[in-house]
């Protein structure tokens, strides 16, 4: 079945109408070819939501996995959504989703309106590799691994099963040719160097996945600081780290999660474990610390 044939069967089966199901609000924010509204259920009181307009060649791809894809810890897509009149791009799809009212993990770290314990960023990782494993087993490439890419509807600085997150923006997904079109597209901070190798053409596998979850754990265990942020231009972040250059230990860091980071940047992506080992190996961190919490 092509993309086309494939939304044309995805918009009879779950379509909403503009100002009949839901009503569009105020620009939340947008870049890359997306922009986010605020939205409302017109005579429901359902979830809170939003509306995602998605614009480019690769909007139909996307727009397909959001619909179809079903894991607890992946942002919920209601269905496409008809503009019903409103003016959008003529190449524009509209998504309806779940709005997370906390935003996103890396901006609830960094400005430290969320500082979880140890133990907590255990779960929110066990939760990240879940959706993980969900998504290699289908064959799909995230593509930007990192904590902005993971929204927060639930938070509780030191009691981990009262936190949830959920993985957003599949933008750089590709599940058949596993490529991209343009370098400038690459989160050179968080990809591994397989990918800056082949300057982005190739090479994307789950293996180069767990390398950038490595380094979202890496930025959740440093409180949302930036990989590499002493070095501005991400021209000589690319350099160094094909030299060699690896990200040092957080401050306050468990040992057994450094050890899981490192193992996630191995040079060789065969020596790096599959999603499945990382879930399994996170969640025995957490059971021998469940006795005496990490701080």
């Amino acid at each position: 079945m092509n993309n086309i044939t494939s939304l044309t069967t995805l918009k009879q089966q779950s379509a909403y109408i503009l100002d009949v199901h839901v009503r569009q609000g105020e620009k939340i924010t947008g870049g890359f070819g997306k922009t986010f509204y605020k939205a409302q259920w017109i005579n429901q009181k359902n979830s809170p939501i939003v509306l995602l307009e998605m614009r480019g060649n690769k909007a139909n791809v996307e727009a397909i996995l959001y619909i179809t894809l079903h894991h607890p810890h992946i942002i919920k897509t209601y269905g496409l959504v008809e503009p019903n009149g409103h003016r959008i791009h003529s190449d524009s799809i509209l998504l309806l989703q779940e709005y997370a009212e906390n935003g996103d993990l890396g901006t609830l770290l960094s400005t430290k309106y969320f500082i979880p314990s140890q133990y907590v960023l255990l779960e929110i990782f066990i939760q990240i590799s879940s959706a993980m494993i969900y998504l290699s087993e289908n064959g799909i490439i995230h593509g930007d691994l990192a904590c902005r890419n993971a929204l927060v509807f639930q938070s509780h600085p030191h009691e981990p099963k009262k936190n949830l997150v959920k993985l957003i923006d599949f933008g750089l997904t590709r599940d058949d040719s596993k490529t991209l079109d343009v370098k400038i597209d690459i989160p050179i901070r968080y990809v591994a160097t397989e990918i800056l190798h082949s300057q982005g053409q190739s090479n994307y596998s789950e293996k180069s996945e767990v390398y950038s979850f490595g380094v979202l754990m890496w930025e959740a265990c440093s409180y949302g600081q930036i990989p590499y942020d002493d070095i501005d231009d991400d021209k000589q972040v690319e350099k160094e780290k094909l030299q060699g250059k690896k990200l040092t230990q957080p401050t306050k860091c468990d040992q057994n999660i450094w050890k899981l980071m490192n193992i996630c940047w191995n040079d060789r992506p065969s020596d790096r474990p599959n999603f499945e080992i990382i879930h399994k190996q996170l969640q025995n961190i957490q059971n021998i610390q469940s006795s005496s919490v990490l701080s």
